[in-house]
């Protein structure tokens, strides 16, 4: 058998790693490829990968997935054995990743660095992969045995909904195409101004529009908008113009729409897009409540804290990153925002704290822990000066409010 020509044919048509499995040492390539430090997928261990490939038989797609939702496929063929993936069936909430971050006792600073490690499995389904395989082996040996696929999931996940695409071959409806750019700057305009009561109901009346219209538009507009990879891009391209219209950081855009970039390449769930338009339109609508017209200088190193108000960042790593002096940043962030760079962070720290003391049943530990303070008594200090209470009462008066 042409091992080579089998892994390449696998390798092309799905567009994912396949390694064949000869001894221990391909393992160890495997757990250090895949293997991460915090939050970890306990199945890349080189000790989980040998149990895993001791429960692989013959005739049987076996397919691992872990906490992350992160999946791996083996199967034997003439007596050797393969590994397919990693690959990811939908990219995971960041929900779901700050749940795993609080279960291991880590902090938010680990959630960027988990969604690139993420991002970078392709997204494929289990049926695409073992009707793909079978018809290679087939190819190779046509009375080779069928397979039976087994799944072993670390969780159970919720199951999405598909979508059909319909297009109909109907007349040109030029009104419909007017009503739609229409819809399109409304919405637009609605993202734009951040106006976070109206956006839903616009989308939603958007998006029926497009469901009960569309059919009637034999056109290129119509085609595109019911293919999922382009339409859905269409939409994302348009929400992410009208967030940087309103002079909101393209850091921020970038890394809302990152979040769910995955998410677009197969789902066809109005949901997703939902919570994408709803997240820069709240970006937005934050931005120009709290609008200050910093120097550049600042408004990256403000963006930069943002982003990684979890992280601790002495004031000469801040400079030497932006290639400033110590004293200048100093200065020049307390001229422009009111604000040492440790208040700033204290304040967004305690912000993401008070959001999750009133969102979540977290214990307050996890929750000092994961916005980056791992002293629980100093945290409770920093949150008690900034709201006037500890985040118990806080916690409390919140939940008998409402």
């Amino acid at each position: 058998m042409n091992h080579k020509l089998f892994i390449n044919l696998i390798t092309n048509l799905l567009k994912v790693n396949v390694t064949i499995i000869q001894n221990e040492s391909d393992l160890q390539i495997i757990s250090k490829l895949y293997q991460i430090n915090f939050g970890s997928p306990s199945m890349f261990h080189l000790n989980s990968l040998k149990y895993l490939i001791s429960q692989v038989s013959s005739y049987t797609f076996l397919e691992f997935s872990d906490e992350l939702e992160v999946n791996i496929l083996f199967f034997y063929f003439n007596e050797n054995l393969f590994m397919i993936g990693p690959y990811i069936k939908i990219n995971p909430e960041r929900k779901r990743i700050e749940e795993l971050l609080i279960q291991n006792k880590l902090s938010a600073s680990f959630v960027l660095s988990l969604e690139h490690y993420i991002s970078n499995f392709p997204i494929l389904t289990s049926p695409r992969i073992t009707e793909t395989i079978t018809s290679i082996i087939n190819s190779f040996d046509p009375d080779y045995p069928n397979y039976t696929f087994i799944r072993i999931e670390h969780h159970s996940s919720k199951s999405t909904q598909d979508y059909s695409d319909r297009i109909s071959k109907k007349s040109i409806d030029y009104s419909s195409i007017y009503q739609r750019y229409e819809l399109e700057n409304q919405l637009m305009m609605i993202i734009e101004t951040g106006d976070i009561k109206s956006v839903q109901k616009v989308f939603k009346d958007f998006t029926n529009f497009s469901k009960e219209k569309f059919d009637k538009i034999n056109s290129t507009y119509g085609l595109n908008y019911y293919n999922v990879h382009i339409g859905y891009a269409m939409i994302r391209v348009l929400a992410r113009k009208a967030a940087e219209r309103s002079g909101l950081s393209v850091v921020i855009i970038d890394e809302i729409t990152q979040r769910s970039v995955q998410n677009f390449k197969t789902s066809s769930s109005i949901t997703s897009l939902t919570t994408l338009i709803t997240e820069l339109t709240q970006a937005v609508h934050d931005h120009l409540i709290h609008k200050v017209d910093y120097s550049p200088m600042i408004s990256k190193v403000s963006e930069f804290l943002i982003l990684h108000y979890a992280e601790s960042y002495s004031l000469t790593q801040l400079a030497n990153f932006f290639n400033i002096s110590d004293s200048y940043l100093s200065k020049q962030f307390i001229k422009e925002t009111g604000e040492t760079i440790n208040q700033f962070m204290t304040r967004l720290r305690c912000q993401k704290a008070a959001h999750l003391l009133t969102e979540t049943d977290m214990k307050i530990t996890q929750i000092s822990e994961f916005v980056g303070y791992f002293d629980n008594n100093y945290f409770v200090k920093v949150f008690k000066k900034l709201y006037n209470q500890t985040p118990s009462e806080y916690r409390n008066n919140k939940i008998s409010k409402d």
